[in-house]
């Protein structure tokens, strides 16, 4: 396959989602503090928008975080189309789990331009491809004629989809929003699921931007 061939079949994998992931009997703690999620069971279907509502301090962004390798739990398996990621014998690192996590608030680079700030991390492919790459990100968020600004011209709700298409560059099978997600089928006390399958774009209206 020539170079550029290469380059056109590598477009697709960064703007689509065709995973499916499964969390099986997930339960995490942090030394001292108790428990922090309770035997939860849930599965995100490929394309499928899930939202997760819960007051603070009831693990939401640490199953986030599990999903994404950040956090190990105590116990349970995490996988992905099938296959184990994180389990009793598996850990998966984050780098090779390809699942982008948007925090909450942000975390763009305020020295890098907002190309710069999507593209990296793309270190292996050339310095035009992942370009391109980021260029291709920024255009499904409608962001890139802003390519060459820098994060401080942005409005909030700009930087966050900046951060999304991070993301969506990042994560050939998944991106999560750091406020809420999943679809739980055993949920701890405190949580209260939200499923769109009919309008992806809608946000989660949870009216709480600091509650993971």
């Amino acid at each position: 396959m020539t170079n550029a061939a290469q380059s056109a079949a590598r477009v697709p994998a960064g703007v689509t989602f065709a995973a499916r992931l499964s969390f099986e009997n997930i339960s995490h703690s942090f030394a001292g503090n108790g428990e922090t999620l309770s035997d939860v069971s849930l599965t995100a279907e490929p394309g499928e928008v899930l939202c997760l509502l819960g007051p603070s301090g009831s693990g939401k962004t640490t199953l986030l975080r599990i999903a994404a390798g950040i956090e190990p739990q105590t116990s349970g398996r995490v996988l992905m189309n099938e296959r184990e990621i994180a389990g009793p014998s598996v850990f998966l690192p984050p780098e090779k789990r390809s699942i982008g996590l948007v925090f909450q608030d942000f975390a763009l680079f305020p020295h890098l331009t907002i190309l710069e700030n999507v593209r990296f991390g793309l270190t292996a492919m050339s310095r035009a491809e992942a370009d391109r790459e980021a260029g291709i990100a920024l255009s499904r968020v409608g962001l890139q004629q802003y390519a060459q600004a820098y994060p401080h011209l942005l409005s909030g709700g700009e930087q966050q989809r900046v951060a999304l298409a991070r993301a969506l560059r990042a994560a050939a099978d998944g991106a999560f929003d750091g406020r809420a997600v999943l679809r739980p089928r055993f949920a701890p006390e405190g949580f209260r699921p939200r499923r769109n399958t009919r309008h992806p774009a809608r946000k989660p209206r949870d009216g709480d931007r600091g509650d993971a």
